[in-house]
């Protein structure tokens, strides 16, 4: 009596080996977009620390001529007017002086970096002032929608 030999394989195990592989695909995939979202969270946290350094040189170039030796005047930026309170990209300081127009330019760039929530904050004591951001950082994976950051920094 022959016995017959299978040669090959069946097309069972083909199935298997193809759910096999298509769920290690998809485990690949679901890696990748989490690892985007994060790389974009930390790009904006990046973008927000380099903010909070522009605002501080404005106001470090912004000094009063009129006093001997020169001053910084961070009173101009802490009124409640300009930078005192948040204030959101979606409703910009205004008026004329050269802090507000350095404020307005510098939440115009917070919309367009961050989005049209995010919000930014000065507060001063003596010649130590600290600039606040917050924005809203949902896509990344730790969940939490609004984040802040500090700098602090002397003038």
């Amino acid at each position: 009596m022959k016995q017959h030999r299978q040669a090959g394989s069946s097309l069972l195990e083909i199935l298997i080996a193809v759910l096999v592989l298509s769920f290690g695909l998809l485990g690949v995939a679901g890696m990748q977009m989490s690892a985007l979202r994060n790389n974009q969270s930390a790009a904006e946290r990046s973008q927000v620390v380099f903010m909070t350094y522009s605002i501080l040189d404005a106001m470090r170039a912004n000094i009063d001529t009129s006093t001997t030796p020169h001053s910084f005047r961070p009173e101009d930026y802490t009124d409640a007017a300009v930078l005192g309170n948040w204030v959101c990209a979606d409703d910009p300081p205004e008026g004329n002086s050269l802090a507000a127009k350095d404020a307005a330019r510098w939440i115009n760039n917070l919309g367009a970096n961050l989005g049209e929530s995010a919000c930014g904050k000065v507060a001063c004591n003596l010649n130590t002032c600290t600039v606040s951001i917050r924005w809203d950082d949902s896509r990344g994976t730790s969940g939490s929608g609004t984040q802040v950051i500090e700098t602090r920094s002397q003038l």
